[in-house]
């Protein structure tokens, strides 16, 4: 697992995962994005969480895309990256 993003469950069903990035403030790089997504897969293989709590930083919880992505956003040469994390966590099945 990532230092960027930490997985930790509490025993009950619960599970936190931290935004950890204090260096770029959670700001959603394209490796950021992708541990995002890796931490989310881990959650769901373990197939323990009833309850996923998604917190940030102390002064910050996430801020936001990274200005290369955004620029490249405006001139039509990416897509909306963040979007593939959204997608991701509604798709994230708990434990039944």
């Amino acid at each position: 697992m990532s230092d960027v993003i930490m997985v930790k469950g509490n025993g009950d069903g619960v599970v936190f995962l931290k935004l950890n990035d204090a260096k770029r403030k959670n700001t959603f790089t394209d490796d950021f994005i992708g541990h995002f997504i890796a931490a989310l897969d881990t959650v769901e293989e373990k197939g323990d969480a009833k309850a996923l709590v998604i917190h940030g930083l102390p002064d910050v919880f996430c801020a936001g895309a990274d200005k290369k992505n955004l620029l490249a956003l405006c001139d039509g040469t990416v897509h909306v990256k963040d979007l593939a994390v959204s997608r991701r966590l509604l798709e994230v099945s708990a434990a039944r």
